[in-house]
């Protein structure tokens, strides 16, 4: 059995020690018991794996391969049935559509969930809960579980970079030193307008990481593909919502924004994330982390 979507960092560990299971395809929705919290989709079947993306509960998906760790733990890789992104997810998030029990004859229980709000890459859970500080402080009317705070990455200067979302829309990205300092906070879209009954339910982020100049999301919105795409540089949001189409391969799938100036990102098999963006009379292309 091949293991799709495994980093480097982490492939040969998880070969010498994962012991392999075969599964047929199968219906399944994600499952976990914090409604509206993200679940990660990983690039490999361990926690130390990256996250290009994730689900939330309900969404449906088809397993297509299953694979046991060293720990014993049970993963899945697995299919979004809306946007055929596919990724690694713990079997405690899966639910078979048939009833029957995603985690049998695994040989032990996973100790914590999986999900958004947690440390990931070296950012630390103090870094998460300043982040979210910060945005209660733009936000005064928001109380804390009314904001989703993700992990990105830890980069190369030692500061953490995360992203952040409210129950009305509002999303953003934030940048602290390692003493907790404040680096860059800034908000990519502000509170939506709509009645809370249309919001969020029926959306569910697909890609979502920062470049040196921009921060990217690509979303599911009511059965289609959208791209937000924010300018570091200029201060503001130069697309938002706009419909993107996605091609897949066995080495990278690609989101593209089609336009006089088409916009591209991509998300390698490893995890790794590019953005494709006109610059003047050429493609500038940037580096996600």
């Amino acid at each position: 059995m091949k293991l799709r979507f495994v980093s480097s960092s982490v492939s040969a560990l998880i070969v010498a020690l994962s012991f392999p299971l075969s599964v047929l395809a199968r219906p399944a929705a994600l499952t976990t018991q914090d409604p509206g919290s993200q679940i990660n989709v990983r690039s490999g079947p361990s926690v130390s794996a990256s996250t290009p993306h994730y689900g939330l509960a309900g969404d449906r998906i088809e397993t297509l391969d299953e694979i046991r760790d060293a720990n014993g733990d049970r993963w899945y890789y697995v299919r979004f049935s809306s946007s055929n992104a596919e990724g690694w997810v713990r079997a405690d998030f899966v639910r078979f559509l048939d009833g029957s029990d995603s985690r049998a004859e695994s040989r032990n229980e996973p100790s914590s969930r999986d999900n958004g709000d947690r440390p990931r890459d070296g950012v630390p859970e103090q870094a998460l809960e300043i982040c979210r500080d910060r945005v209660r402080n733009a936000y005064p009317r928001l109380s804390a579980r009314d904001i989703t705070v993700r992990a990105s990455s830890q980069r190369g200067d030692g500061s953490y970079s995360m992203t952040w979302r409210t129950v009305e829309d509002a999303e953003g990205f934030c940048r602290l030193s390692r003493n907790g300092g404040v680096l860059e906070f800034y908000t990519v879209l502000e509170p939506s307008s709509r009645p809370a009954s249309d919001r969020s339910a029926s959306e569910a982020t697909v890609v979502s990481f920062e470049t040196d100049g921009h921060a990217v999301r690509i979303f599911r919105r009511d059965g289609g593909l959208q791209l937000n795409l924010y300018n570091k540089r200029s201060n503001r949001t130069v697309l938002q919502g706009v419909p993107v189409e996605q091609t897949s391969n066995d080495q990278v799938t690609r989101y593209i924004y089609r336009a006089d100036r088409p916009v591209t990102v991509e998300v390698e098999r490893g995890g790794q994330r590019w953005l494709n963006v006109p610059q003047g009379q050429r493609i500038q292309r940037e580096r996600g982390y």
